[in-house]
């Protein structure tokens, strides 16, 4: 039992919905990947990979200090990974992303 057995349209109209759905009306958004320079050049999302680093770098600090045999340091230091993201998450709620 496919898609159209269970939907009003089609197999190939279903799936011409779901590209014009998922690339918000332009087929053409799916072509075009996201490169690491035209992340880094919009200022809001610099901050956010800073935060992304930094709960990356935690996370690993954490894991290296687990298995160097400093477990409770390891723990302490894994709990900076969602205390970084939330902090990054609060800082930057609410900003409009859609002009940046």
């Amino acid at each position: 039992m496919g898609w159209g057995a269970t939907h009003p349209v089609g197999d190939s109209q279903a799936k011409e919905l779901w590209v014009l759905f998922a690339t918000k009306g332009d087929p053409m958004n799916a072509a075009k990947p996201v490169q690491l320079k035209d992340v880094i050049s919009r200022p809001l999302m610099k901050i956010k990979l800073i935060f992304m680093a930094a709960g990356f770098f935690s996370l690993a600090l954490s894991v290296g200090l687990w298995f160097s045999g400093n477990e409770l340091q390891g723990i302490f230091v894994g709990l900076w990974v969602p205390a970084v993201h939330s902090l990054g998450a609060l800082l930057l709620a609410g900003e409009n992303w859609s002009d940046r």
